[in-house]
């Protein structure tokens, strides 16, 4: 398996922090109706439907698109600062919290949306979940550091 020095993969975890704001970026704009049509889209996107049934339309449907856009991107920020600071100075500690917080993320939307009938959004959460976690598991001091634990 390949594996990479600690700052390829601060780099890479800063790049999943900026997917990560970039998407709730782009949630946010469900807020207005004059912006939902890029909410639209995204949810057309993500469920693989493309009718027009799809669309968000309410209040509620727009406040919800404010919250996940505010969570999606504050959930980004704060990987970013632990690339920052955290992630050079403790990478176990802060790759193994990056891992459990993404694979708590990654289980809940996933079983959620599997229940809310969009089987098809577990396509776009396996490629954000492997640019989350993979900068980590590739790092080989976290490797090594994790080994060390296990001895």
């Amino acid at each position: 398996m390949p594996s990479l020095t600690l700052d390829q993969s601060v780099r890479g975890v800063k790049f999943s922090a900026l997917v990560l704001i970039g998407f709730g970026l782009l949630t946010i704009l469900g807020t207005t109706p004059t912006m939902a049509g890029i909410a639209d889209w995204i949810l057309r996107l993500v469920m693989f439907d493309f009718s027009p049934a799809i669309s968000v339309n309410t209040p509620e449907e727009r406040l919800l698109c404010a919250i996940l856009g505010g969570v999606i991107s504050g959930w980004g920020m704060m990987v970013w600062m632990m690339a920052e600071g955290w992630y050079r100075s403790d990478p176990a500690i802060a790759g193994r919290t990056i891992l459990v917080a993404s694979s708590v993320w990654f289980v809940i939307d996933g079983t959620g949306s599997v229940l809310a009938g969009a089987a098809s959004n577990l396509v776009p959460n396996i490629g954000v979940y492997l640019i989350l976690v993979l900068p980590v598991l590739l790092y080989n001091g976290h490797r090594q550091a994790a080994s060390a634990q296990n001895v």
